[in-house]
């Protein structure tokens, strides 16, 4: 029987210092690809997609409707652990 290997595409919203935790872990996992990483501060989305190979989008506007990714990760210091689900 074949196996199949199912890469899940991400994409993360904010390149701060729990977003980079989140980006390096799922690279460490191999469980799924980082596509996106978005952030209003655009200088800090780049520095981050660039070392992970991602594309870095300076704000969400540029997933809207996208079907090539469907696992948005969401970051920030300012949202509890429910918001975090």
């Amino acid at each position: 029987m074949a196996a199949f290997l199912i890469m899940i595409s991400f994409a993360l919203f904010g390149a701060g210092r729990i977003g980079q935790v989140h980006a390096y872990n799922l690279k460490a996992s191999h469980k799924g690809c980082l596509k996106y990483v978005i952030d209003v501060k655009g200088p800090a989305a780049t520095e981050l997609a660039d070392s992970l190979g991602a594309r870095a989008i300076a704000r969400g506007d540029g997933l809207a409707g996208s079907a090539r990714c469907r696992c948005p990760v969401k970051s920030g210091a300012g949202m509890s652990a429910r918001q975090r689900m």
